[in-house]
């Protein structure tokens, strides 16, 4: 797992969700396919970054957000496999 001030969206794996809160209280969870494909951010761009260029549903505002990485991936990638 990279540091969240370090990770990019390349370091992101199938499994491991971005998670952005607003300051007005939404919530909205992003897989890694989502940034790439629907999104169009670059895999060289940071996570943290990501927040200032999507407007919050709930209040239109941007900018004003906490972003944070759920590793789910990284749990099963270290799984034995039976």
């Amino acid at each position: 797992m990279v540091p969240l001030r370090a990770a990019r969206v390349s370091d992101l794996h199938p499994g491991d969700w971005v998670t952005i809160r607003c300051s007005c209280g939404h919530q909205t969870f992003l897989p890694p396919y989502l940034l790439l494909e629907g999104l169009r951010v670059s895999p060289q761009d940071r996570v943290t970054d990501i927040a200032g260029r999507l407007p919050c549903r709930g209040c239109d505002g941007s900018g004003d957000a906490v972003v944070s990485i759920k590793w789910l991936g990284a749990q099963r990638r270290q799984m034995p496999v039976s």
